[in-house]
């Protein structure tokens, strides 16, 4: 079994061999696709024709729960699946059809994210094809895309992504509530709530439907308790039968009163957490500040004697695991967006509690080590710290970073709580913010729907149109233009007019993206409709609306902008080498991008080039003009508005995030070489980290040039990402050094910081023998992935990255 970090057995309650084995099998399991929920939803649909969508999508809800097939995973102390395989992804036919039909033979042969179908399940989606097409979220968003959009779209720089194909997500319920109520209280509190006279038709709709979700989700777990009973009788393993006669029991009245024990409040979080990846195919469905909301009953568990320590470390790490038994599948060109079949299921330990007293506690650092037992992808492992973390959480943090699993990423509370408080949010509630997701923000049991996410904005490409005066040479379109001319070269006679041309232009693709995102959210309150993730986020009950009909108490949504620091660097040129010393003319630069530097006085341009000064080396001249390209967006975001605003939210408003999963990979393809010495095709920067490999003067000088950007005003999140060579925390004078950096990261206000500490030699044989690194989990963007799963593109992107040591 893996060694453990810091944890000292004390007993013998736990069985640390079957975590192994049980970690093992999720290791080598194989992603396939599953039509149990498809055909369910549709069988229920046409029984419903003519309701309210809400009801249409309650009812289906419930019927799928009723009849899906259950199991119960070998070894394993947590019940409950997605779908009626290990690792099996579920369709969702109301959101988008069409692409899964066109890839049914394709899902075997993609490069990355493989997903193996037999003949029968291709039948049963072919089989609903015809109820589906044109009757789905994605149809009616296609129906009401602006040509704008359309022509944006075709140039590479913006991408819809799941916003309009599939469900939101990027939520967290209120855990407390739910573990301290239960279910039947809500669905009581719903019935009570329908006896109102005065309520509207879409409040009655509402309500009913929660009742129809939680009801089914109660027999649901009936149905476990059913299996689970009956697996226990005809188990031979006497120590199994009885965890099985007590899961049995356990499920049996689940939530119908609030949860009794550490270990059903454990099962109740996961269970919740499955029902919402049921109801919907949006990702980053979150457990929040999961040491938080357990203590309570860990420390009744263990005064009362019902659990010790290893027993609960075991139960959190069987949980953790059965995190990676859940799927999701993308259309193959979204899947380039986010690679190596994530959930972005984030769950946090450490940080202030809402009074600003330190939360720490001792299911922190369990959660640490189980995440070392754990060592897969999900859940997305993330830890807060500020000014008075105690040291013995850093070094534990340090230590799990240190195994090269990717995780924790670390979150600096002093910066992100201004954030929100910037925004608007209370303190108290500002202090109780978890990551929603990769790195986005936001108050758990209390935010909507998209922390980010939104529309994805591509600065690179916005960058080259703008230089070739609004035309761009890979598709031929033009919707505006620098200069009042056909010209294909913008006229600049000073830095001025390039930084005046840049904000226009960001100001038009922006509008343009912003429109987008009402287009997709319109669609999504009717097809997202979501009654059982919407009654456990305030106010949903108390108003009588999902989320997306402005239920949610904070309605902070921003979208995903790709490549800062490439559009910073690329302006460094310009004002330098063009502008200030004049050693280069805008024409020989662009000559020489259209080359893509590959003829000899292209690649003399070049060396100039890259002799330019660049974003992560602690230079102010440059890290100013990336700042200032932050500030060139952050401008605009009080012009723009969501769909719910005064509809209900106490606040409605657009923010910056700068988590853009691996988009920064395929937005690289569409976008031309650039004047910052980039090659076309290759990768923009990823979220505000430098260009790969551009950092060359250590780590400490990539968080002094983080420190001169905008991060507070970045609220919904500030993506770094840097890579450290496994000798740079080999021992123990060299961990020190690393939580000195963690230390000084937070005084310098850095957001966030995430780290993959592992050789570039390792993760070339990890390519050259997939079959041997399958344990291989490193850190993609906001979230960790096995290696070997992603595309050769993104694996590319990680080892072009900076290896750190100390300097």
């Amino acid at each position: 079994m893996k060694p453990f970090l810091f944890y000292q057995p004390v007993g013998q309650s736990a069985d640390w061999e079957r975590i192994d084995r049980l970690r093992k099998r999720m290791e080598k399991r194989r992603a396939s696709i599953c039509s149990e929920r498809a055909l369910f939803y549709t069988e229920s649909f046409r029984k419903t024709e003519g309701e309210p969508y809400i009801l249409r999508k309650a009812k289906a809800f419930a019927h799928t729960l009723a009849n899906m097939t259950l199991y119960i995973e070998e070894d394993s102390l947590i019940f409950g699946n997605q779908a009626s395989r290990n690792f099996a992804a579920p369709i969702f036919p109301e959101y988008s059809i069409d692409w899964v039909i066109n890839e049914l033979d394709e899902f075997e042969k993609r490069s990355g994210d493989v997903f193996y179908i037999d003949e029968a399940t291709k039948q049963d989606l072919r089989s609903i094809h015809a109820y589906w097409h044109g009757n789905t979220h994605e149809d009616e968003v296609n129906r009401n895309l602006t040509m704008a959009i359309r022509m944006a779209e075709k140039q590479g720089i913006i991408h819809r992504g799941g916003i309009s194909m599939s469900g939101d997500g990027h939520i967290v319920p209120d855990h407390p509530m739910i573990l301290s109520r239960g279910f039947r209280s809500i669905i009581d509190e719903a019935k009570h709530a329908l006896e109102t006279p005065s309520l509207s038709e879409e409040q009655r709709d509402f309500y009913n439907a929660v009742i129809i979700s939680l009801e089914a989700s109660l027999a649901w777990f009936g149905r476990y308790a059913e299996l689970l009973q009956s697996a226990a009788e005809t188990c031979m393993n006497e120590k199994r039968k009885k965890e099985l006669l007590a899961m049995a029991e356990m499920a049996a009245t689940m939530m119908e009163q609030p949860a009794r024990s550490f270990y059903e409040g454990v099962e109740v979080c996961y269970m919740v957490h499955l029902l919402q990846m049921i109801e919907s195919n949006g990702h980053s469905f979150c457990y929040g500040r999961f040491d938080q909301y357990l203590y309570d009953l860990y420390q009744k568990d263990l005064r009362e004697g019902i659990i010790d320590r290893d027993k609960a470390l075991e139960i959190i790490t069987h949980m953790f695991i059965m995190n990676s038994s859940h799927n999701k599948v993308r259309p193959y060109g979204h899947t380039r967006f986010s690679q190596g079949y994530p959930l972005y299921s984030n769950l946090c330990v450490g940080g202030l509690t809402p009074q600003g007293t330190d939360g720490t506690n001792d299911l922190s650092y369990l959660c640490i080590e189980a995440m070392n037992l754990t060592s897969l992808a999900e859940p997305n492992f993330s830890a807060r710290y500020h000014a008075e973390t105690p040291k013995e959480f850093l070094k534990a943090c340090a230590m799990l970073i240190r195994t090269g699993c990717g995780m924790p990423s670390m979150f600096n509370d002093e910066t992100a709580v201004a954030g929100l408080v910037d925004l608007g949010i209370p303190m108290e509630d500002a202090r109780d913010y978890c990551p929603i997701g990769c790195v986005e923000t936001g108050v758990p049991g209390k935010y909507g729907h998209r922390a980010t996410g939104m529309t994805y904005v591509n600065w690179g490409k916005v960058l080259e149109v703008m230089l070739y005066n609004g035309y761009d040479p890979k598709t031929g379109i033009r919707m505006i233009s620098v200069n009042d001319d056909m010209e294909l070269e913008s006229r600049f006679s000073s830095y001025e007019e390039v930084w005046a041309a840049w904000e226009r232009f960001l100001k038009y693709y922006s509008d343009i993206s912003v429109e987008c995102d009402k287009i997709c959210d319109r669609s999504l309150e009717v097809y997202d409709a979501d009654p059982f993730a919407s009654c456990f986020i305030y106010d949903s009950m108390a108003k009588g609306k999902t989320l997306k009909a402005g239920g949610c108490r904070y309605d902070v949504i921003s979208q995903s902008n790709i490549g800062p620091s490439v559009v910073g660097n690329s302006l460094m040129v310009l004002k330098k080498l063009v502008f200030d010393q004049k050693k280069l003319s805008y024409h020989d630069l662009l000559e020489a991008m259209k080359d893509n530097w590959q003829s000899d006085s292209s690649r003399k341009i070049r060396a100039m080039v890259n002799s330019v000064e660049k974003f992560g080396n602690d230079i102010e001249s440059v890290d100013e003009i990336v700042r200032d390209v932050f500030e060139s967006y952050l401008k605009l975001l009080p012009e723009y508005e969501t769909e719910r605003k005064g509809r209900g939210p106490a606040l409605s408003c657009y923010t910056m995030s700068t988590s853009n999963i691996t988009s920064y990979v395929p937005n690289g393809l569409a976008v031309g070489a650039t004047p910052d010495g980039r090659y076309a095709a290759s990768p923009l920067n990823e979220g505000c980290s430098p260009v790969q490999g551009t950092d060359v003067f250590g780590p400490t000088a990539v968080i002094n040039s983080v420190s001169r950007l905008p991060n507070r005003k970045v609220a919904a999140g500030q993506l770094l990402n840097m890579r450290f060579s496994p000798d740079a925390l080999a021992n123990e004078e060299n961990l020190e050094r690393f939580i000195s950096f963690l230390r000084v990261s937070q005084k310098k206000g850095i957001y966030h910081n995430q780290f993959n500490v592992i050789s570039s030699d390792t993760l070339r044989l990890a390519q050259e023998h997939p079959e041997d690194y399958t344990d291989l989990i490193v850190r993609v963007a906001g979230y960790c992935a096995q290696f070997v799963s992603l595309m050769p593109e993104a694996q590319e992107a990680i080892i072009a990255r900076t290896e750190n040591g100390w300097m």
